[in-house]
């Protein structure tokens, strides 16, 4: 399977490990006695690409500047937190929430696509807003030091260049049970239903570059690249890439 197709099937090339601590937070029960309840710590790893990688393989290149971005919500359509648990004969799984959130890009200048680019752009990010710490009071849930919060230093109002990509993301429907899947390798997965979104191609940090006081495009803290780039150098760069790989 070729990195094109595994990229979108595989939630973007990023893989959520959803680990169930030890440590417990508390909830008081009908009887008025206190349990002691897990809560989820979420990491996340992801396929490093080039930077000729990202110039070959991202579905919009586009420069504009960052209009908003929401609040942490949930992967589903209400946005609150979830727990489900499935049962496979006698071993239980307890299925949680994913954070997300939104940045709103209003497109200024598109410098590569395949397809027409709206004016405004929402792409849909896993892990917490840069505008608050993850916590929800009514499930008394928390998330800690996300390995996604690597968007820390976005702005509203920063100009970028954006490197995007058309991929799914798994999304609750509460009216769908969650189902486990075999592969033909004999590997099971669960599928909690799926959402189409625009989101960073890779590790987010390598996939947006921020214009400095010098007009120059500069990769962010945080990033394994180190480039500066004007966009005539970008779009040149694009081109030789193509180029290469006709």
């Amino acid at each position: 399977m070729n990195s094109q197709v595994m990229r979108r099937l595989f939630v973007l090339t990023l893989t959520f490990l959803v680990v169930l601590l030890s440590g417990c937070s508390s909830t008081a029960s009908s009887s008025g006695q206190t349990e002691e309840r897990p809560f989820p710590e979420i990491e996340a790893s992801y396929v490093e690409y080039s930077y000729e990688e990202i110039l070959e393989q991202s579905d919009y290149i586009v420069a504009g500047y960052v209009a908003s971005i929401s609040d942490t919500s949930w992967n589903q359509d209400s946005g609150e937190y979830w727990e489900e648990t499935t049962q496979e004969g006698e071993f239980s799984t307890l299925h949680t929430a994913w954070p997300v959130y939104q940045i709103e890009i209003v497109v200024e200048n598109v410098i590569s696509s395949n397809t027409k680019v709206e004016e405004t752009l929402v792409l849909t990010t896993l892990g917490r807003s840069p505008n608050q710490d993850v916590a929800n009071s009514e499930t008394d849930q928390s998330v800690s030091a996300l390995a996604t919060d690597r968007l820390s230093h976005l702005q509203v109002g920063d100009e970028i260049v954006g490197f995007l990509i058309n991929g799914e993301i798994a999304w609750r429907d509460p009216l769908r049970p969650i189902q486990s899947i075999t592969d033909s390798e004999g590997t099971t997965s669960f599928d909690i239903g799926r959402r189409n979104v625009i989101t960073f191609i890779g590790n987010p940090a390598d996939s947006y570059l921020i214009k400095k006081n010098d007009g120059i495009y500069r990769s962010p803290e945080g990033s394994s690249l180190d480039i500066a780039v004007s966009l005539d150098e970008l779009n040149s760069q694009i081109q030789d890439v193509k180029n290469i790989n006709k």
